[in-house]
């Protein structure tokens, strides 16, 4: 899995990079099931904000299943990137569940068409 860090309007901290890629390696964690295929890419954005003091944290996760963004806002940067993980473990949670159900079920297009209320 490859993670990319990005500070932009501040300087490199080596105790922000640390904190922010022990809480991404939970969401690998979340996903290194073995029937789920493997994270690929997780980008992290920390951008300060010097004027207004609130400061943002976006995470983006592409994995060949889903490709999900989070984002938070806050005005220290360790509870912006705590919060947007936070929201990343719900979205992932939610597409894996998605993506059990639908291989629980079976689902598929040929099997939702023979259930068509027009289908003769």
């Amino acid at each position: 899995m490859e993670i990319k860090i990005t500070f932009e309007g501040m300087p490199h901290s080596q105790a922000l990079e640390k904190v922010a890629t022990e809480k991404i390696l939970k969401i690998k964690e979340l996903i290194s099931d073995p029937e789920w295929k493997t994270p690929r890419f997780v980008e992290l954005w920390l951008k300060a904000n010097n004027q207004h003091k609130h400061h943002l944290a976006k995470l983006h996760l592409k994995t060949p299943d889903f490709d999900l963004n989070s984002e938070s806002e806050d005005t220290d940067m360790y509870l912006a990137v705590d919060n947007t993980v936070n929201k990343m473990i719900t979205l992932v949670r939610k597409e894996k569940n998605k993506i059990k159900d639908l291989r629980k079920n079976g689902s598929s297009e040929k099997r939702d068409f023979s259930k068509d209320k027009y289908n003769l």
